[in-house]
């Protein structure tokens, strides 16, 4: 079956890589079937997080561990993250804990601009941290600062098109700062 942004072919899985004898060659395990459109992924806290099309769901997760132990927990994102958007969600977790997603506008091209970055609280609770954007896609934060960088794709087809980078500092109590071209 097709996923929402058209891509086939898939194994509709989470795959984990492992080299359990060390002969340099991973070994594949599929820790979760079953999910037809897995974009982001991030760990921390005792769990795994991805996103789909959706919403954002998370399993326990500890180290070593090749399967998940039961069905993900769906953390509950508003309906309207799931519709007037792109399918792709960004997912990452800060250094203080705080999990990121982000959503694009929806359209391919055009100068869309109600793409935003949102911290995910309890019973899947958005709150924008940064706003006005076309498709922040990719979501990355530091592994010990408690800052975050965003990934915004130029515009589709688009000569002189300006990818931009986005700056966020979660847990801070300060305002994200401005893109970067």
């Amino acid at each position: 079956a097709a996923t929402p942004g058209g891509a086939s072919g898939g194994p509709g899985a989470i795959v984990l890589l492992s080299d359990d004898d060390d002969d340099g060659v991973a070994e594949a395990h599929a820790f979760l079937s079953g999910i037809q459109d897995v974009h982001g992924l991030a760990l921390g806290g005792g769990y795994l997080y991805f996103t789909t099309q959706k919403s954002v769901f998370r399993t326990p997760y500890t180290d070593g561990q090749r399967v998940a132990a039961g069905a993900p927990e769906d953390l509950g994102l508003p309906q309207g993250s799931a519709s007037g958007g792109r399918w792709t969600h960004g997912l990452a977790r800060s250094a203080g804990g705080q999990l990121l997603t982000s959503r694009g506008a929806y359209a391919t091209c055009g100068s869309t601009t109600g793409g935003e970055i949102s911290t995910v609280g309890t019973g899947g609770a958005l709150t924008t941290m940064a706003s006005g954007f076309r498709n922040p896609m990719y979501l990355r934060c530091h592994r010990s600062a408690d800052v975050c960088a965003a990934m915004e794709l130029g515009e589709d087809l688009a000569i002189g098109a300006h990818e931009k980078m986005i700056m966020l500092r979660p847990n801070t109590g300060r305002s994200p700062s401005k893109y970067l071209v």
